[in-house]
């Protein structure tokens, strides 16, 4: 469906050359697949990826295996709306605090 909306004459000014669809066997989800595996990209940082309650509990335990944790943006229960930055260093810091034993921060 959406190759034919793109495919339309309203999108013709605001389509790239460089993408050529109708060149690609576009007839079953395993092509689709494969033609999206090879030409798209994120600029973006990866997060959500293994959201916590998923495979990891709140403190970046990993479900099902004992001494690891995963402590970065792809624990994140849902995407921010700024810089990840701050979010996973906010999120590390009080994840080693648990692991340290200590308590949360004021």
């Amino acid at each position: 469906m959406t190759l034919e909306i793109f495919g339309s004459k309203v999108w013709e000014g605001y389509k790239s050359t460089s993408i050529n669809f109708t060149a690609q066997d576009m007839s079953s989800s395993e092509s689709i697949k494969s033609w999206l595996r090879s030409n798209i990209q994120s600029s973006y940082h990866a997060s959500c990826t293994l959201p916590m309650g998923s495979v990891t509990d709140s403190g970046g335990k990993l479900v099902g295996i004992q001494n690891l944790r995963v402590v970065d943006a792809s624990i994140m229960p849902s995407m921010v709306s700024g810089n990840l930055n701050a979010s996973v260093v906010m999120m590390a810091e009080k994840i080693s605090d648990e692991m340290a034993g200590g308590e949360e921060k004021g």
